[in-house]
């Protein structure tokens, strides 16, 4: 089966090989992704590993902390792993690192 199928779910389950290069429309990725920790960057999917026990750890501490300061200065709502969607190309996002 073709990788540009437009059921994506048939080419891959959880456990087995992920083809690189997989890649599909935004709807096939959000309907295919539901239960898979994966990114969708510009129609490629990009599955990550998943978190051992110290990442965990180190996120929840993080969260946490963030949290309390978000709630002590009122600036709204923390949240984490969930679907982030930029109406711009990655071409034009910048990061800067001092």
């Amino acid at each position: 089966m073709s990788i540009a199928t437009t059921h994506p779910k048939i080419l891959w389950e959880p456990g087995a090989p992920l083809p690189r290069g997989l890649r599909m429309s935004e709807d096939d990725f959000l309907e295919w992704a539901k239960d898979i920790r994966a990114e969708w960057v510009e129609g490629e999917v990009i599955v990550m590993a998943p978190a051992n026990f110290e990442h965990t750890d180190i996120n929840l501490w993080l969260l946490n902390l963030l949290s309390l300061y978000v709630q002590r200065k009122d600036l709204g709502i923390v949240g984490f792993d969930f679907y982030v969607h930029l109406h711009v190309s990655r071409l034009h996002v910048f990061a800067f690192y001092a």
